[in-house]
């Protein structure tokens, strides 16, 4: 694309003095240069900017490409790390498409003795029993006698809490004898209680068949800020001693009913163990 003019005049036998017409000997001519100028020269001018041209203008952002192979690849590192984060842990891991809340609860459990109770005889603990042995599984042993469920569960009519009495003690007290027949009466007032003692032994007894009570549970749970409640008779549940699996809990159930026996074994409490030496009554 490069030529000198002073070659061609030479070699066509053309010899002018001109100074308009004669070309330039050493001058190259770059002719992608003069195509680019030319176009430049001919484009059409920028027409004045229109009020419509500054109310409908837009912005827009300008893209840099960086051609450094270092910041690329930290750049799609950072990219592969923020991936990884939203799919795999607050998405996958920690569900975070799922909308949680720390429910409340509420409980009502209610006792019943069995409709019948295991014999005496056959309770080990009980020193009234025809296998009669002062340590039991190396606790001491006591008399035992029947209760009703309302006996047994105290205060009476609770629910949630509930407190089951296993053992207790029976007090004999003499009750003192005033004359309250007028309001106005020193007598109604108590103030010498020496009548008022212990006039027997206290003695100690076991509640018989204790672990054979059967406790109905009704429950229900509920989350306000996402508005939910259920009971648990439309739930399914499962009953676990620690890892060991005790049975189903299906739906449609009336309540739950445990007996004492069960609730004791999956929280892994040895109700003998709770007796003497450490709760000495």
């Amino acid at each position: 694309s490069f030529y000198f003019t002073s070659f061609r005049q030479k070699q066509h036998g053309i010899r002018n003095s001109s100074p308009e017409l004669a070309a330039p000997i050493t001058t190259p001519v770059n002719h992608h240069q003069n195509l680019y100028q030319e176009k430049i020269m001919g484009a059409p001018k920028y027409k004045k900017r229109s009020w419509w041209d500054d109310t409908l203008s837009y912005s827009t952002v300008k893209i840099v490409k960086v051609r450094d192979w270092r910041l690329g690849a930290l750049h799609y590192l950072f990219l592969f790390g923020i991936v990884c984060y939203i799919c795999l842990y607050a998405i996958w891991w920690n569900q975070g498409y799922i909308a949680k809340e720390n429910p409340e609860g509420l409980v009502r459990a209610t006792l019943r003795a069995p409709p019948s109770l295991p014999s005496i005889d056959n309770l080990g603990y009980c020193t009234n029993s025809s296998g009669t042995n002062p340590n039991f599984k190396g606790y001491q042993t006591y008399p035992c006698q029947y209760q009703s469920a309302n006996n047994v569960a105290f205060p009476v009519g609770a629910t949630s809490p509930i407190f089951l009495t296993t053992r207790y003690k029976v007090f004999q007290r003499n009750a003192p004898s005033v004359d309250c027949s007028s309001s106005n009466s020193t007598d109604c007032v108590i103030t010498d209680t020496s009548n008022n003692l212990n006039i027997a032994p206290v003695p100690r007894f076991y509640t018989a068949g204790i672990e054979n009570y059967t406790l109905f549970v009704d429950h229900i749970v509920y989350a306000l800020s996402n508005d939910f409640a259920e009971k648990n008779t439309n739930m399914k549940g499962e009953l676990y001693k620690g890892n060991k699996f005790l049975r189903y809990l299906e739906d449609g159930r009336t309540g739950d009913i445990f007996t004492v026996a069960e609730i004791l074994e999956s929280a892994q409490i040895d109700l003998d163990s709770l007796f003497l030496p450490l709760f000495p009554i």
